[in-house]
């Protein structure tokens, strides 16, 4: 009886591992089918494969990438057409796999006879056997083509971005919402002298200080970031003045995306010649509608002048009374003559714009010009250039003209220049009887003198264009001495190489 009860227990103890051997083996075979559910709902390349790259599984849409079955795939060695240059890459991947780092990623192209050339981005796990040996690899892959091309047409658009910041003319300065310095081009940084180093990301605050400290205003908002909301604003423009004399356009414009402010691009650009030139034509215009109404008046006067004369001399004789009547009317007729000859010269100043010019070589031309009879004209003003109007020849022809004409017996007519604090100053001196204390200021007063009366006062005009101030400080009975005062901004020295001379 005994023997029967052993029996049964261990009939019902096989009975019992045999359910849940079944149980277990029912609930595997339910987990690989969600497992493959899974995998076969995938986008993504799925695989499995041996070192040799026999293919060992392979999901749904790793077949229909490739074109092919899982019959066709499954237990077969598969090589995907890799590109020859990618080969060393795609081996050093796999060979950098290790127990301790068995996981590593990659991007590689393929040629696909279907679809072209195409990106791929694998990652591949490496499994090992208790000896570290690799038994398989497991690698889940996508197709990353047009993310590829998206990246390339996005760097070819920061490359063309980048090259159009640098090849325009405009300083370009791009801040963000909070006003940190995102990026600036060469040319902003050459108009605002900036130092490479604050051109980095964290330096705002010293950039700022950098910008501000050179303009007329230094309290300006210039460069604030806006808090009430206006920092959407399309466009912004405006003048910036500098201590230096320059002036700037500004334009900004706000980043906006999705309606919120991103940021701002600033652009700069240097219009320092065109306000002084527009300065330069307005003046020009005052002076030239005084002229022509003082001249014009003049030149009437002496019309009637003329006419009386010639009245007059119809009712005389020949005689010594009707030639000093006919002398003075030439004398009128010469000095209409010239009168009209100084508006020709006139109405020249400021219809070009004002230029670098050489006063060495002005001179040089200038020396051949005069007539100097006995005169000698010295000039070392080799290594100086100013900034002045087209007619500078003019000034130094009408300077040298009125030594000759009036110095008195000079023999010599010299042109020398110093530099000073307040900018340069060109002398001209001879060794003539000088200008009368009480006549330094008269001789620049237009038809002040003993001839037309123009030159001097020419002179001064002409040179005043460009900020150049021109009088006398010789001391009388020791030759005149003129000078020409001209403003640090309207001068400058160049290198004088061996070969070059007056």
């Amino acid at each position: 009886g005994s023997d029967v009860v052993v029996q049964y227990a261990e009939l019902r103890n096989m009975i019992q591992q045999a359910v849940q051997r079944r149980q277990s083996e029912q609930a595997l075979l339910t987990s690989e089918e969600r497992y493959r559910a899974v995998v076969e709902s995938q986008v993504e390349l799925i695989c499995r494969f041996r070192p040799d790259g026999t293919l060992l599984f392979v999901n749904g849409a790793f077949c229909r990438y490739y074109g092919k079955t899982m019959d066709e795939l499954l237990g077969r060695r598969f090589i995907p057409s890799w590109f020859s240059e990618d080969r060393p890459l795609i081996h050093r991947h796999f060979t950098t796999l290790s127990p301790d780092n068995p996981t590593g990623t990659m991007q590689h192209r393929i040629r696909c006879p279907a679809l072209g050339t195409r990106w791929q981005q694998w990652s591949d796990t490496a499994i090992f056997d208790e000896r570290g040996d690799v038994v398989e690899y497991q690698s889940v892959g996508r197709d990353i083509t047009e993310r590829k091309r998206t990246e390339e047409e996005l760097r070819n658009t920061l490359s063309l971005i980048a090259a159009t910041l640098e090849s325009t003319d405009n300083g370009i300065l791009v801040t963000g919402r909070e006003g940190q310095f995102v990026k600036a081009n060469r040319r902003f940084a050459a108009l605002w002298n900036v130092p490479a180093r604050l051109l980095i990301a964290g330096n705002e605050k010293e950039l700022i200080r950098h910008l501000k400290d050179q303009l007329c205003d230094p309290a300006s908002t210039l460069f604030s970031i806006p808090t009430d909301g206006s920092m959407t604003e399309a466009e912004g423009s405006g003048l910036v003045y500098f201590r230096d004399g320059r002036v700037f356009e500004r334009n900004s414009k706000a980043m906006v995306v999705a309606g919120e402010p991103q940021g701002r691009v600033w652009s700069f650009r240097d219009i320092t010649e065109r306000v002084r030139s527009e300065k330069i034509l307005k003046e020009a215009n005052k002076k030239l509608y005084l002229l022509n109404t003082v001249t014009r008046h003049d030149v009437m006067n002496h019309v009637t002048a003329l006419s009386s004369l010639l009245q007059l001399a119809r009712q005389r004789p020949p005689g010594p009374e009707l030639d000093d009547q006919l002398m003075r009317a030439e004398q009128l007729l010469d000095t209409i003559g010239h009168q009209i000859a100084f508006m020709g010269d006139y109405q020249d100043i400021d219809v070009h714009t004002p230029r670098w010019q050489s006063p060495e070589k002005i001179l040089a031309k200038v020396s051949r010009m005069v007539r100097l009879h006995a005169i000698t004209v010295d000039y070392q003003l080799e290594p100086v250039e100013i900034y002045a109007d087209h007619l500078l020849e003019k000034v130094f022809f009408n300077l040298v003209d009125n030594a000759v004409r009036h110095g008195g017996g000079i023999t010599r007519v010299s042109f020398s220049y110093e530099i000073t604090e307040s900018g340069l100053v060109i002398f001209c001196s001879d060794d003539g009887k000088g200008v009368p204390a009480d006549e330094k200021d008269q001789i620049f007063n237009l038809g002040y003198g003993k001839h037309t009366g123009f030159g001097l006062y020419l002179a001064r005009e002409i040179l005043s264009i460009t900020g150049i101030i021109l009088d006398e400080t010789g001391k009388p009975g020791e030759g005149a001495v003129f000078r020409l005062m001209v403003p640090p901004e309207s001068y400058r020295l160049h290198e004088v190489s061996g070969d070059e001379h007056g």
